[in-house]
């Protein structure tokens, strides 16, 4: 990947927007020195991966945007099949671009959520804040404005993730990764056989805590779906906090298997 030197003003806008999504910037040769934020849990992801010892890894990268967790993870992952899902039109037209010429990964316009069909899609001021679910009323409070006000409506098509690995006919995911903004939850309501099943051995996901969007889910939620299932917590990433809130926090899960790897005793 080349590089080049960013106009000190536009370096400045970058690095002071992205942390409001809860996100770090990491060079990519500087993700094993990144203790804490989304470098370190890709990190952390390898290195599970690697233990498992598999030929073939596949992830999904649902709620790709333009394709910035896809470059990490392909810069990490560089022999592993990957599907991301992007439904916005635009971010979807740049995420085929920054993906154009990797022959192992497959972009989806589509949304995954807990039923197939269409849905209405909000288009917010920022689209990385677009969404499946209604801004909160809220939201300006813990986020500010600029952000997360809707400006129109789209419709998009969404799949369960169920149906889309039966249909793809995958045996196996080897890391889900989620980041849809509130949608999560809906995600993993839409993936019960895979989870039923282990067929996921890591579900790496963002999970909002401050309201944002009307109808997301609570952290004790996920704890209880997942847990339902037999999945374990691994670790918690890249919190970002609005004064003593923590607004959102990513989370590493696993399945009973890799976990029982996992364990070393003390």
């Amino acid at each position: 990947m080349s590089t080049f030197p960013l106009p000190r003003k536009l370096k400045n806008i970058i690095l002071s927007v992205f942390p409001r999504f809860g996100y770090r910037l990491v060079g990519l040769n500087d993700i094993k020195s990144d203790s804490h934020g989304f470098g370190r849990a890709i990190q952390v992801q390898s290195e599970i991966v690697a233990l498992l010892n598999k030929q073939q890894s596949v992830i999904f990268d649902v709620g790709s945007n333009t394709g910035q967790a896809y470059q990490v993870y392909r810069s990490i992952f560089p022999d592993a099949t990957i599907y991301c899902f992007e439904p916005f039109p635009q971010s979807w037209q740049e995420l085929v671009l920054t993906a154009s010429g990797d022959h192992k990964v497959t972009i989806n316009q589509l949304a995954l959520s807990s039923v197939e069909g269409f849905a209405d899609f909000h288009v917010n001021a920022n689209a990385q804040t677009n969404s499946l679910l209604p801004t909160d009323p809220s939201a300006s409070t813990f986020w500010g404005s600029g952000l997360l006000e809707t400006c129109s409506i789209t419709k998009v098509k969404k799949i369960t993730l169920d149906a889309f690995v039966e249909q793809a006919g995958l045996p196996a995911i080897s890391i889900l990764k989620l980041d849809v903004q509130g949608g999560e939850f809906e995600v993993l309501l839409g993936a019960q056989k895979l989870l039923q099943s282990h067929r996921i051995d890591l579900v790496f996901l963002e999970i909002i805590l401050s309201m944002t969007y009307a109808g997301q889910h609570s952290l004790q939620d996920y704890f209880a779906l997942l847990s339902s299932y037999g999945y374990h917590l691994v670790d918690f990433f890249d919190p970002y906090r609005n004064g003593f809130l923590l607004n959102q926090v990513d989370a590493l899960f696993v399945s009973p298997a890799v976990y029982q790897k996992l364990a070393v005793p003390s």
